[in-house]
């Protein structure tokens, strides 16, 4: 991948490259507003049969209320079809994220915070039933610990955050929980 910014130092363009770097797969491009809030994005893909060599995939376009991100709509030209996010807030705290395709509800998300942290988030299909759960845990302002949940609140992984002296994540570990679960447990180490 390549990154190129601006000269406000945000991303403009990033660029997905094939293995060997000889075939650019797709990019993407980035707009922002006066206040350096992200305004769109197009993602562009490789096609033989375009004249450039490359179709818009979608366009993404964010909408604001004031610093709040309030929608997101996501246009898939070629398939002729869009998604919408819309975002609810409690004060400046996210507290709903409603998820349509084509204006049909398909889901949401709901947010628990307190101080400026996320709690619980819980994901729901449009009947209301809650599909997964994640709740985070916290020593002082930094995430420790983020347990995941199947609808009937079983725990089905662990992830568990060690930091250095500096506030640095060092250490990433991860339990699967559940023995119908695939994934096996890893543990990931940060350098720096």
């Amino acid at each position: 991948e390549d990154f190129e910014y601006n000269k406000n130092g945000q991303l403009q363009k990033k660029i997905y490259y094939s293995g060997d770097r000889k075939i650019i797969y797709h990019y993407e491009l980035y707009s922002y507003d006066n206040n350096g809030k992200p305004t769109y994005k197009l993602n562009y893909h490789s096609n033989v049969k375009s004249p450039t060599g490359f179709v818009l995939l979608d366009s993404t376009i964010y909408l604001y209320t004031g610093n709040l991100l309030t929608t997101e709509n996501i246009i898939y030209p070629l398939a002729n079809y869009y998604d919408k996010y819309s975002y609810e807030y409690n004060g400046k705290y996210l507290i709903k994220k409603t998820i349509y395709h084509n204006m049909g509800l398909e889901s949401y998300i709901t947010y628990e915070c307190q101080d400026g942290k996320i709690l619980k988030k819980r994901n729901c299909e449009k009947a209301g039933n809650i599909t997964s759960t994640k709740e985070y845990k916290y020593k002082d302002s930094a995430l420790v610990e983020i347990d995941y949940y199947t609808p009937r609140h079983e725990t089905i992984r662990r992830k568990e955050y060690s930091y250095n002296d500096s506030g640095k994540i060092v250490l990433e570990k991860v339990d699967e929980l559940l023995i119908y679960s695939s994934s096996l447990p890893y543990v990931v180490k940060y350098e720096y």
